[in-house]
């Protein structure tokens, strides 16, 4: 749980509003991961990793991409950089446990968690992120200067390869310490400097565009939509002026267009898929091929279950009251007496046999989950 800390204040009074600093969130901190084990992950290149230098001449920004040599760091200078490593909650499980401290939030809005180690005076420049985001500080301390002032587009440093504010000027300042965090909305301008080696955790919060939701929905329903279904005007009248695109006209532009969205169960299945399989890597999941009786027997010797981090996975009801299951982009048909177990596969990620042993005497009710373990969303874990 989050120290000092209110889940009803903070969505009342902060969420999408206005920053909130919470000192003391995670008493007495310690990052699961060094530096040194950082930097080794930057060598991979099944990880997003990314340095970040601020230079005295030339391009003041500089912005280089991993998997980066190892031989790289020892060449960095002794300030002024900053390495990000991104999903790291797809790598380690305590990372992932992580991340579920957030649960106050619905699933579906979580992005990732990224690490950024900065060296002494190391930042990423002052900037403004299009999605909500909680900043842990890790490790060492930061210093966080904010503005709630709205940025221009020629306030943005030009022939640079990150989004930099030119002219920042701080409204607010605080030095974060291990176990303090920062929640900054959507828009809010930040300028993060490390005041001596340190690591902060970043959580954030998908928020898919106007622009993506909408041409998500047109490509996933165009496919239906018959060649003959065509503009008509049989009440069409004569008039004065053939070049004029009349309000009639328009209107009945607008009426067809309005309409492709008057299907609630089409909207229901696409965004269900959409938001399972938005910002998801296709990754390969280990798949196997147990039989229910051998399922549950090494389950019951296991005793947990983990959820991959990887999977995305939601449910909804639909009008009639039935319950959908996407997976990973996929719509899933249950049998009415798996619903229980569909739903803590979506709010949990751990799952203690001991507590669902009573569960899992229906019959449907474990096939389900052993579907579920053989199509490789979930796994045994001795944790």
């Amino acid at each position: 749980m989050i120290d000092n800390f209110d889940i009803t204040d903070f969505l009342k009074n902060y969420w999408q509003k206005k920053p909130l600093l919470i000192r003391s969130a995670f008493p007495d901190y310690q990052p699961p991961i060094s530096a040194e084990e950082l930097a080794g992950l930057a060598c991979e290149d099944f990880i997003e990793s990314r340095i970040i230098q601020e230079n005295k001449s030339g391009i003041k920004w500089s912005l280089e991409n991993g998997p980066f040599r190892e031989s790289r760091f020892s060449t960095l200078p002794e300030s002024h950089w900053t390495l990000l490593i991104q999903g790291l909650n797809k790598v380690f499980p305590e990372f992932d446990d992580l991340l579920h401290q957030f649960n106050f939030i619905p699933s579906w809005r979580v992005d990732d968690l990224m690490a950024s180690y900065a060296a002494p005076e190391g930042s990423v420049g002052p900037h403004l992120d299009q999605y909500d985001v909680f900043l842990l500080q890790a490790s060492g301390r930061r210093k966080w200067m904010i503005s709630e002032q709205p940025v221009d587009e020629d306030n943005f440093e030009a022939d640079s390869p990150l989004k930099i504010i030119k002219h920042f000027t701080a409204e607010l300042e605080w030095i974060l310490e291990a176990g303090d965090m920062l929640y900054l909305p959507p828009n809010v301008s930040h300028y993060g400097i490390g005041l001596e080696n340190c690591m902060t955790f970043s959580i954030g919060f998908r928020a898919p565009s106007h622009a993506e939701l909408l041409s998500s929905y047109v490509d996933d329903h165009i496919s239906e939509l018959t060649d003959n279904l065509r503009y008509n005007d049989p009440d069409l009248s004569g008039q004065q002026n053939p070049g004029e695109i009349t309000s009639d006209a328009i209107s009945k532009v607008q009426e067809i267009l309005l309409s492709q969205f008057k299907d609630r169960t089409r909207l229901e299945n696409w965004y269900g898929r959409f938001i399972t399989d938005y910002l998801t890597n296709d990754e390969n999941l280990e798949e196997n091929e147990l039989t229910p009786i051998e399922f549950i027997n090494s389950y019951k010797e296991s005793g947990r279950l983990r959820r991959i981090a990887s999977v995305r996975v939601n449910y909804l009801y639909d009008q009639n009251g039935h319950l959908s299951l996407f997976i990973n982009g996929t719509k899933y048909t249950l049998k009415p007496d798996t619903n229980e177990m569909a739903k803590l596969f979506c709010n949990q990620h751990i799952y203690v046999y001991e507590e669902l042993k009573t569960l899992l005497d229906d019959e449907n009710t474990l096939a389900f989950l052993c579907e579920l373990f053989n199509a490789g969303y979930i796994e045994f874990s001795d944790e």
